[in-house]
């Protein structure tokens, strides 16, 4: 009753000091959230303590009588307590005299104690006098020094994570990317997703910052972190990296551990580092390489690769001399005769005066089949591919609310808005959840639809905008 009335006089106060603000008081408040209930969930928390503050008439008689009862308490009961007794402290069991505490306005430490059977972690709390907070600090410190009780919770991470943990480094965070690696719809930007909204470019914020690791390029390119891990299926990492000035590595398959990560397609994801040099990109590599039960299979095959004493020692100032790098007219694999050449010409360039061997004009076998399938197969094998990987992963999860492809689609449709999901946009999960449905393989359903078929059913886009 009292704490209403004090937050309602103290919240239009505060809020009345403010220069700019769409809310003035605790009733603009009350009337936003009843106009935004699905943005504010009234419908499953409500605002009843702000109704009840609002519906107060301030200090009145009543009050005042329970203001002297909460001093009365604090004077005759835990000060009289703590100084008959000579008390130091007051312990108890993690939160529960916090309302003795925090009516008095007095001090309180609480240190973490242990953990209970099923690994929930519980403190201990010491509680004292007003300006007590020395002896407080004292006899925290000596608690925790003798018990040593807290430890790091264990965060369900993917497997390269664990190996940089063990390397040495330290975790800021994840990384927001295009949602589900660009594979929920063919329609949305690259960085956006819904949970965070759009990623914007650090040197140009109107212009595409790629993706689909797109959170992930921009934090090292705005100087946010040293390093960053990416996932790339295809380009998640060479794109975002590209456009946002960072160093992507994409490693061969199974160089390094999927174990932990949310697949599109085992043949072709592979985990690797962007960072702001490639020596430092190089060091990233070296720390998560190698073979990881999580991901036995294809980190045994790959490990063969991995030379003895790493990759750091292949940071060489003359690294470019003698080497043949062959450069192209095609437009999906090289540098085509337009406008856009003209900025690689420098570039091109250096990698000569560097002592390389530029091979021009290379032609490459069987191209128009090589584009076709870029184009089209890929797409086929990837969506298929995706919806055995990902339920496979959905399943092995100990705790989730979506358990299948079918799972994600349903939740997108049920909250559309917040996921902003159009129907247009769903096309792609839909594809993929439709896939190998009555047990059609790629080839069957190659043969089904045909080349042309396939591309008016499942692209719904014309050759160019591949």
């Amino acid at each position: 009753m009292v704490m209403a009335t004090d937050f309602k006089i103290s919240i239009n106060a505060y809020l009345k000091e403010l220069i700019t603000l769409p809310v003035r008081s605790l009733t603009d408040i009350i009337t936003f959230n009843q106009n935004n209930p699905e943005l504010e969930k009234l419908a499953e928390y409500g605002q009843q303590t702000f109704i009840e503050a609002e519906e107060s008439t301030g200090i009145g008689e009543k009050e005042i009588q329970v203001l002297e009862n909460l001093e009365k308490l604090s004077k005759e009961g835990f000060e009289k307590l703590m100084k008959e007794n000579d008390l130091d402290a007051l312990v108890t069991p993690g939160s529960r005299a916090s309302p003795i505490l925090a009516i008095g306005g007095y001090p309180a430490i609480t240190v973490p104690a242990g953990y209970d059977s099923d690994g929930m972690p519980f403190g201990i709390c010491f509680g004292g006098l007003r300006g007590t907070e020395p002896k407080l600090v004292e006899i925290a410190y000596g608690f925790e020094q003798a018990t040593k009780a807290r430890r790091p919770p264990r965060f369900s991470m993917s497997r390269v994570v664990v190996r940089l943990r063990k390397a040495g480094a330290i975790i800021l965070g994840k990384a927001s990317l295009s949602e589900w690696a660009h594979g929920r719809s063919l329609k949305a930007p690259s960085g956006w997703c819904a949970r965070t909204g759009q990623a914007v470019n650090p040197y140009v914020k109107s212009q595409d910052p790629c993706g689909s690791s797109t959170g992930s390029a921009i934090s090292v390119a705005a100087n946010l972190a040293a390093i960053s891990l990416g996932t790339e299926t295809d380009g998640s990492i060479l794109c975002p990296s590209s456009s946002n000035s960072v160093v992507g590595i994409k490693p061969t398959v199974g160089l390094t551990s999927r174990g932990g990560v949310i697949p599109l397609t085992p043949r072709q994801d592979s985990v690797g580092p962007i960072c702001r040099t490639v020596s430092d990109a190089v060091y990233v590599l070296d720390a998560i390489v190698g073979y990881d039960r999580y991901d036995a299979v294809a980190t045994r095959e790959a490990s063969k690769y991995i030379p003895n004493g790493g990759y750091v020692q292949f940071l060489k100032p003359d690294g470019l001399r003698g080497k043949r790098l062959g450069i192209s007219n095609y437009l999906y694999f090289g540098f085509p005769k337009n406008s856009n050449y003209l900025k690689f010409k420098q570039p091109l360039q250096t990698l000569r005066q560097g002592g390389a061997i530029l091979v021009d004009h290379i032609k490459i076998p069987d191209y128009e089949t090589i584009k076709d399938s870029m184009a089209i197969g890929e797409h086929i094998a990837m969506t298929a591919e995706l919806k055995l990987s990902l339920n496979a992963y959905l399943k092995g999860l100990i705790t989730s609310p979506v358990r299948s492809l079918a799972d994600i689609i349903a939740f997108n449709n049920k909250f559309s808005d917040l996921c902003r999901g159009r129907g247009e946009e769903r096309e792609i999960r839909v594809v993929m959840e439709s896939t190998l449905r009555n047990g059609e393989s790629v080839v069957d359903i190659e043969d089904k639809y045909g080349v042309g078929g396939v591309r008016d059913a499942y692209r719904g886009k014309n050759e160019s905008d591949f």
